[in-house]
């Protein structure tokens, strides 16, 4: 039963399923916001969290949110607070997609503009793909 995901619905029905190394993450609430001023080193426990700038000073490139290894699921939305700007770096070999514009491995984003935000998610084990923005963000592309 260790390997059993057991599924119930509104109406009582039941589904189990063997899957073998599941993996589930939960929505945070609206509380679910954490300021960094620091390099944050973020993890798959941080999904979901919004990350600002709040506080924060000086070059984003001294204090970068550096992501989890992608993980199919993760989402990690960021938002420039304060205007100070943000750098999102990937994790070893993967990389960064904001629009047509795709980050060499271990790229980044960045952007110094308030009220900037971009919500990243992992959509297989070495892609970071953003979620539609028309903010100017800047990618490490080469």
């Amino acid at each position: 039963m260790a390997d059993d995901l057991l599924l119930q619905g509104r109406n009582g029905c039941k589904v189990t399923e063997d899957v073998p190394d599941l993996k589930i993450y939960v929505e945070l609430g609206p509380d679910a916001v954490v300021a960094s001023v620091a390099t944050a080193n973020l993890t798959s426990d941080d999904h979901g969290k919004l990350q600002t700038n709040e506080g924060a000073a000086g070059d984003p490139a001294a204090r970068p949110f550096n992501l989890p290894a992608a993980v199919a699921g993760l989402k990690i939305p960021f938002y420039d607070q304060n205007g100070s700007g943000l750098r999102i770096v990937a994790a070893g070999g993967d990389t960064i997609r904001v629009g047509s514009v795709v980050s060499v491995a271990a790229g980044y984003c960045q952007i110094t503009q308030l009220g900037a935000m971009i919500v990243l998610r992992a959509i297989n084990g070495t892609e970071w793909v953003a979620e539609p923005t028309t903010d100017p963000w800047v990618i490490q592309d080469s």
